[in-house]
């Protein structure tokens, strides 16, 4: 699962804020009756902020990824993620936007809610 969020900015930093809401669901071994099944469900909430100082003088072309630094949520059910980030779009069409994905590297499935932030250097949401 993979979003993208675009937006022009115009920044000398720029801070991303990820928010991420991990729901790990579990499956009791107790059938209640007639194959029905105890269920719990658990939000995990997660911030993670990745810092690009200097953004406005990033030289990265279009299509041209800066890669965060790998992190992991969940204690159980890891799994490991990262950002990619385009600061002049991942194809032509949005060469004048800022691009960001949210990679999931391990487990290859993982249900994740997320939302992106762009923060300017004072520590403001912009979007």
């Amino acid at each position: 699962m993979t979003n993208i969020l675009q937006v022009e900015i115009n920044l000398s930093n720029i801070l991303v804020l990820l928010s991420l809401e991990e729901k790990l669901v579990w499956f009791f071994e107790n059938i209640v009756s007639y194959a029905s099944y105890n269920i719990e469900s658990k939000v995990n909430k997660f911030n993670y902020i990745c810092s690009i100082p200097n953004f406005s003088l990033c030289s990265e072309k279009t299509g041209e990824k800066i890669i965060s630094p790998t992190f992991v949520i969940g204690r159980k059910e890891r799994s490991e993620l990262c950002l990619w980030v385009y600061p002049n779009g991942d194809q032509e069409d949005s060469k004048e936007y800022v691009s960001v994905f949210l990679a999931l590297l391990k487990p290859d499935k993982t249900k994740i809610k997320h939302r992106f932030s762009i923060l300017n250097d004072m520590g403001e949401e912009k979007i």
